[in-house]
C-alpha cells in the first residue's frame, strides 16, 4: 500500500500545464505496457521508480516541490517516465488516470497532425498519430529530441534479448548513422555524438539489466564495449570545428549538455561506461562556451548546496567536474585545493587525462605542477600508472631543465620504480649509482636489464665485481643444487673479469678462499670442480 495521497485535480493541472502533450501520451504507452518497476515513497510526499524503457530511467518525483522532480533521461526535467510513473501511481491509490488524457488538450496540435480536435476522435487516436508522426526519419534540420525519438524506436526494433551486445551496437550505429552520411560535415558530426551518446546509455543499461538479472556478471567482458565507445566518442569529436558549431547549432550542441546533465551524475550506481571521461572530453572540446560552462558551475554548485547528506561518490563526482571547470580556467592551484580538501581518493587515471592535454599544448609549467603534485599519491596507489607518469616527466625533461626533479621522483618512487631509475643512471652514465642501486635492491646480474649490464661492463667493468660477488654468496646460502649451478656460472663470469682487469692474483686468492669457507657443501664442491673452477 502506497503511504501517500494524490489530489486528482491537483495532479490534473500539473501534468498539463507543465507537461508536453506528446510526452504526456507517451507516458501513457509506457504505463500500459508495464514498464514501470515498484514504486517506492519516501517522507509522504516522494516517490522513486524505475521505468524500463530503453533501460533503466530513475524517476524521482517530488509531489511537494514538483518543479524539483528529476529522471536520468535525457528528455528535460518533464519527461514520459515521470508521466508513466504518476499513472502508475494513479491506478495503485485506486484511482482512473484516463481523465489526465483530456483529448481537448490537443487543439494546439490539430493544424500540425492535419485533423479536427472535434473530430471524435480519443485521446489514445491521437496519440498513436502523435507516434507515427514523431518517427519519421532524422534530418539535418531536426531537433535532438526528435533525433533521439528515432534512435529509440529502431532500437527496439534491433534489439533482440539474448543478442550479443557488440553485434547489437555495430548494427544500431551502422544503419542509424548511414542517414547522415549526405550531410553536411558539421551537422552529421553532432549527430553522431548524439547518437554515440545514445548507444552508450543503452550499453550502461544493457550491464545493469544484465547485474539486476544475474546473480554474477563479469565486468571483464564488458570492459571492451566501454573503450570502443569512448574511442568512437572521442574520435567524432575530434572532427568537429567546435566554434562553427556553437555559431551554426547551438540548439543541437546545448542539447548534449543537457544530455549529460541527465546521465553524468544522477545517482551511485554501477556503470559500465566511463561517463566522466565523456563529460570531460565534450566539456573541454565541443561546449566550451562562457555561458554555458557558467550555467552548468552554477547547477553543480547548487546540487551540493542543496544536497548535503548526498552519498560521498556521487558528491566526490560533481567536486571533480567543478574541478575540471577550474583546469578549463587554467586555475590549476584553485583545483588542486579542491582536491585535497575535499576528495578522499581521487581518480589518478582521470586526471592523467589533463596531463596529455598540458604535453599537447606545451603547457610545460602546467604539467610540472601537476606531476610534483601527483607524486605522493603516485607512492602507494598506482603502480599501474608509473609507465604514463614517468613518460610525462621525461617529456617535460626534453622541454624545461628538471632532471634534478625527474630523479628525485623516481628515487621517492623506489622500489617500484627501479627500471626508470636504472635507465635514467644509464642515460647520465653514472655507472657507479646503477650498481649501488642493483646492490640496495639485491638484485643478481641475472636479473638486470643485460643491455645496461653490457654498456656497464663495456665503459668500467669493475663496478661489476660488487654485483656479482654478493649474488655468488646468495645463490650458495640457498644450499640447493640449481642454486650452486647458477653462482658457478656467475663465478666463470667474475673469473673472465678479473683477468680482464689483468688481476688474476686476486682471482686466484678469491676462489681459494671461497672454496675453503664452503668446504662441508659437497654438491657446491662439486658444481665448482665440474665448473673447472677448482681441481
Amino acid at each position: 500500500m502506497l503511504d501517500f495521497k494524490l489530489d486528482m485535480n491537483v495532479l490534473s493541472t500539473q501534468m498539463q500545464t507543465r507537461f508536453d502533450t506528446k510526452v504526456l501520451y507517451r507516458g501513457w504507452n509506457c504505463y500500459i505496457e508495464g514498464l514501470v518497476d515498484e514504486i517506492r515513497v519516501e517522507e509522504r510526499t516522494v516517490l522513486k521508480s524505475i521505468v524500463w524503457e530503453n533501460g533503466a530511467n530513475s524517476v524521482h518525483i517530488d509531489l511537494k516541490r514538483f518543479s524539483t522532480s528529476s529522471c536520468t533521461c535525457a528528455r528535460g526535467p518533464y519527461c514520459r517516465h515521470l508521466a508513466a510513473v504518476l499513472f502508475e501511481a494513479c491506478e495503485m491509490l485506486g484511482e482512473n488516470p484516463e481523465p489526465l488524457l483530456n483529448p481537448t488538450h490537443l487543439t494546439a496540435l490539430s493544424d500540425d497532425l492535419e485533423f479536427s480536435p472535434n473530430s471524435g476522435l480519443t485521446g489514445l487516436d491521437i496519440y498513436k498519430k502523435l507516434i507515427k508522426k514523431s518517427f519519421d526519419k532524422p534530418k539535418d534540420t531536426g531537433t535532438a529530441e526528435q533525433w533521439h525519438s528515432y534512435f529509440e524506436d529502431q532500437y527496439k526494433q534491433l534489439f533482440r534479448r539474448g543478442t550479443d551486445w557488440g553485434t547489437l551496437y555495430s548494427e544500431v550505429m551502422n544503419k542509424l548513422g548511414l542517414i547522415a552520411e549526405s550531410w553536411p560535415p558539421l551537422i552529421r558530426g553532432i549527430y553522431l555524438v548524439h547518437l554515440q551518446l545514445f548507444m552508450m546509455k543503452q550499453a550502461d543499461a544493457h550491464y545493469r539489466e544484465s547485474m539486476r538479472t544475474y546473480y554474477y556478471y563479469d565486468y571483464s567482458f564488458f570492459k571492451p564495449v566501454s573503450q570502443n565507445c569512448m574511442e568512437q566518442l572521442d574520435q567524432v569529436v575530434s572532427e568537429i570545428d567546435p566554434v562553427n558549431a556553437q555559431r551554426e547549432f547551438p540548439q543541437q550542441l546545448k542539447a548534449v549538455a543537457d544530455f549529460l546533465a541527465a546521465q553524468v551524475f544522477p545517482e551511485p550506481r554501477t556503470t559500465a561506461i566511463d561517463w566522466n571521461s565523456a563529460y570531460r572530453l565534450l566539456w573541454w572540446n565541443l561546449l566550451n562556451l562562457e555561458e554555458w560552462k557558467h550555467s552548468e558551475q552554477v547547477r553543480l554548485q547548487a546540487f551540493l548546496d542543496d544536497t548535503a547528506d548526498v552519498e560521498q561518490v556521487r558528491r566526490e563526482a560533481v567536486i571533480m567536474a567543478i574541478v575540471h571547470f577550474d583546469i578549463m580556467a587554467g586555475q590549476d592551484q584553485m583545483a588542486l585545493e579542491r582536491i585535497d580538501r575535499d576528495i578522499m581518493n581521487p581518480d589518478l587515471t582521470g586526471l592523467f587525462a589533463y596531463l596529455q592535454i598540458f604535453k599537447n599544448l606545451g603547457q610545460w609549467d602546467r604539467l610540472a605542477l601537476w606531476l610534483k603534485w601527483l607524486l605522493p599519491n603516485m607512492k602507494f596507489k598506482s603502480y599501474g600508472l608509473h609507465s604514463e607518469y614517468f613518460k610525462f616527466w621525461k617529456m617535460l625533461c626534453a622541454n624545461k631543465d628538471m632532471q634534478a626533479e625527474y630523479a628525485q621522483s623516481i628515487i621517492y618512487l623506489l622500489p617500484g620504480s627501479y627500471s626508470y631509475y636504472a635507465d635514467h643512471l644509464i642515460e647520465n652514465e653514472s655507472y657507479k649509482e646503477w650498481v649501488d642501486l642493483c646492490l640496495l635492491l639485491e638484485l643478481s646480474p641475472n636479473e638486470v636489464n643485460p643491455a645496461e649490464l653490457k654498456i656497464v661492463e663495456v665503459n668500467d667493468r669493475k663496478y661489476l665485481l660488487p654485483l656479482y660477488h654478493r649474488a655468488v654468496e646468495r645463490y650458495i646460502q640457498e644450499k640447493n643444487r640449481n642454486s650452486y649451478k647458477m653462482a658457478v656460472r656467475l663465478l666463470k663470469k667474475l673469473a673472465v673479469a678479473y683477468k680482464k682487469l689483468k688481476e688474476p692474483v686476486r682471482w686466484s686468492l678469491y676462489i681459494t678462499e671461497l672454496s675453503k669457507q664452503h668446504s662441508r657443501l659437497r654438491a657446491f664442491q662439486e658444481e665448482l670442480r665440474k665448473g673447472k673452477l677448482i681441481v
